[in-house]
């Protein structure tokens, strides 16, 4: 017990004495917050685990797209030339594209003006767009612009008119009113620093030959001088670019077109011209992408992996254990993964149906290693297998029956197709898949709700009515995993539910060390209360001992 001395007068440390006895009482309010980090650290160990599921999911989904197995690159040889792209529709193999010329949009400049808000006059400009055909030999002048005699104009597509009124009769207003009328030109002005240096410059919004423009004026005389244009006939402006069709050599084969965007020549293909040249194009398989997708899945379920061996296992070396040690949620959710990954794809056979066969496979530590080579064998030589060891996958034994789509209850399995009518016209196919009617728009089916095939797309291309064969519908380790981790990590989840549970204990500690506080904080009144009535009872004590001490002092020796 603290005393503390002044003068004669001994008194008690209250301050000290309750915050020692505080010091003990406090005690389960230390273990409550113990207890807390503990349950905290918990919760974020199972955000871990969801972040590396998350993580694993979104690899698994980046196989589970049958598009990404069909995907097509093409290639130039030289880039500067064209450049291209290529759709699933795409055959492979090599093509030879010569390019001579460029499409192009015309361009006419009128006559310079000496200013931009000089009024020049009104009336109404119709533009005809159409073809110009030079006379032979040619009589287009680079220098003035302008077409000679025999030239010819054919319109080809319904004249468009603007009107210039007395708020549009300046160089400025002729160009805003063509920009604001929307007819498929646009106009500008340029400053070519002449004597009368503002040229108007009327420019097709459409390049290649057919969209060439005739201007005709019906208005004011000097209107007319400045735009009226026939390229048969009496012309004001001058053509410093000449509308023209791209021209090409797409294996030998002369191709004209409108636009330097080339998207109907190779079936699949989509070309955009750069310049003249010659350019050899590869159109094949987006095989590069499938590896860095199937390496991604690797990765991401190493990662998963350690991350539910770290903060489940015991560290010998160490001798500190997980924080998930013991917690079979933990176990459950590896085991389940694995199992997926390792459980027969129902209805896949062959030789690539499992994924130890295309070089992905379960090392001793538990981690997934990938042999490149193997994985590069398999896209060179049974590209298809792979799409089906991963996707949801249909496969008709019909050459004219293509499988487009399945739904989330589609179920794996074989499914007879029996064709009873062809789709013509207005009129749809008709048929059944797996015995049962199946609805039907167009050429495409589609298996009937509450069967095993409901969702399954399939498209009838042509062929005979009867009985076509099977289509036989799998579901591969990407969507299976897919589904398996969803419900992983949904509101009901063992993630969701266990950190939940987690969290309810966090907050029935924090009632409980509420009410802690609130008994420790009466306490410690009740201390302070007695402890100074300890030492006040104390310190008369010590006066009364110290008056009886002197008093027997003062008494006179025997």
């Amino acid at each position: 017990m603290a005393v503390s001395s002044t003068g004669s007068a001994s008194t008690l440390d209250v301050a000290s004495i309750v915050s020692q006895l505080m010091t003990v009482e406090q005690r389960p309010v230390f273990a409550l917050d113990k207890k807390e980090a503990q349950y905290q650290a918990k919760i974020s160990a199972y955000g871990g685990i969801k972040a590396a599921l998350s993580q694993f999911q979104t690899a698994v989904q980046g196989l589970n797209v049958p598009a990404k197995f069909s995907a097509n690159t093409a290639t130039p040889s030289d880039t500067t030339v064209l450049t291209a792209t290529a759709s699933t529709s795409a055959a492979v193999g090599v093509h030879s594209v010569e390019v001579t010329k460029l499409a192009q949009a015309q361009k006419l400049v009128a006559p310079g003006q000496a200013t931009t808000i000089a009024a020049i006059g009104v009336g109404t400009l119709t533009f005809d767009f159409g073809t110009i055909a030079d006379a032979v030999p040619a009589t287009f002048n680079a220098v003035t612009g302008q077409y000679g005699a025999g030239t010819t104009f054919t319109s080809g597509n319904a004249a468009k008119t603007v009107v210039i009124d007395s708020s549009h009769d300046t160089l400025e207003g002729i160009r805003s009113a063509i920009n604001s009328a929307a007819i498929g030109v646009t106009a500008s002005i340029v400053n070519d620093g002449g004597a009368s240096p503002q040229r108007l410059v009327l420019t097709s919004n459409v390049s290649g030959k057919a969209s060439s423009m005739k201007i005709s004026v019906v208005g004011d005389a000097a209107l007319s001088t400045l735009l009226d244009n026939d390229p048969a006939g009496t012309q004001h402006l001058s053509e410093v670019a000449t509308a023209q069709n791209a021209e090409l050599k797409v294996d030998g084969v002369a191709v004209s077109k409108t636009s330097n965007t080339v998207s109907d020549v190779l079936d699949g293909v989509s070309l955009t011209l750069n310049k003249a040249g010659t350019s050899s194009l590869n159109v094949a398989r987006d095989t590069a992408t499938i590896k860095t997708s199937v390496q991604g899945f690797v990765t991401a379920y190493n990662s998963l992996q350690k991350t539910l061996a770290t903060v489940s296992a015991y560290d010998p070396k160490t001798k500190t254990a997980g924080l998930l040690q013991g917690e079979s949620s933990v176990r459950n959710i590896l085991s389940q993964i694995n199992a997926a990954m390792t459980s027969p794809i129902s209805g896949l056979t062959g030789t690539n149906a499992a994924l130890t066969q295309i070089g992905i496979s379960f090392q001793k530590d538990g981690s997934l290693a990938l042999d490149a080579n193997r994985l590069q064998s398999v896209i060179n030589n049974n590209f298809s297998d792979i799409a089906r060891l991963f996707t949801a996958m249909g496969t008709a034994s019909d050459s004219q029956i293509q499988y487009l789509a399945s739904s989330s209850v589609t179920q794996p399995g074989t499914y007879f197709v029996n064709i009873t009518s062809l789709a013509t016209g207005a009129v749809n196919a008709a048929g059944s898949i797996g015995g049962l009617p199946a609805d039907s728009t167009g050429q495409t089916l589609t298996g009937q709700p509450g069967s095993g095939a409901s969702g399954l797309q399939i498209q009838v291309n042509g062929g005979a009515v009867g009985d076509r064969g099977t289509v036989t519908f799998t579901r591969g380790y990407a969507d299976r995993l897919d589904k398996m981790i969803g419900n992983l990590l949904s509101t009901s989840g063992v993630v969701a539910t266990q950190t939940a549970g987690l969290n309810q204990s966090v907050k029935d500690i924090g009632s409980r060390r509420d009410a802690l506080n609130q008994r420790l904080s009466d306490t410690q009144v009740r201390y302070t209360k007695q402890f100074s009535a300890l030492n006040a009872l104390l310190g008369t004590m010590q006066q009364t001992s110290d008056f009886l001490t002197q008093q027997l002092a003062n008494i006179p020796k025997a």
